[in-house]
């Protein structure tokens, strides 16, 4: 195989289930080659990203992987786990088509994101407004969107 990057999913496996840890360790005790990183669904609470991690960083983690953020309304939540866990954010994708969808992380390109997100649901609930709803319902939205965005 002449690939420069092939991922590994072990999806639908639990985080208890004994099976995963058996998977893990096989992957740990492979080729030196193999790099792990841990895919974090950006729309995913913060407090199940923060499990996640627990779980996972028993394993060797080189880094990690924000998914869906093209079906998220926050980055703050798992960057902040990211930060907090000193997880490197070395990819993100923000589409079903992998790889065209699956980028290299940069800083500036997450900043980016979050601000397209935070304006695409500020300009959601000013669209709302605009079709008659009531201020107080519109700045409801808002207010709400940026409560959730502050607690991830």
């Amino acid at each position: 195989m002449n690939k420069k990057l092939v991922l590994i999913d072990t999806a639908g496996v639990s985080l208890h289930d004994s099976q995963l840890r058996e998977q893990l360790d096989l992957l740990n005790s492979g080729a030196k080659t193999i790099h792990m990183f841990l895919a974090l669904a950006a729309n995913t609470q913060r407090s199940v990203l923060s499990d996640v991690v627990s779980t996972f960083k028993q394993s060797k983690l080189d880094g990690c992987i924000l998914t869906k953020l093209d079906e998220t309304t926050s980055l703050g939540g798992a960057i902040s786990i990211a930060l907090e866990e000193d997880l490197p954010v070395s990819y993100y994708c923000d589409g079903q088509k992998v790889p065209d969808d699956l980028h290299v992380a940069r800083a500036h390109n997450l900043v980016s994101k979050s601000v397209a997100i935070m304006q695409k649901i500020t300009m959601s609930a000013q669209q709302e407004l605009a079709k008659g709803m009531s201020d107080k319902h519109a700045m409801a939205l808002t207010v709400n969107g940026m409560v959730a965005h502050a607690h991830g």
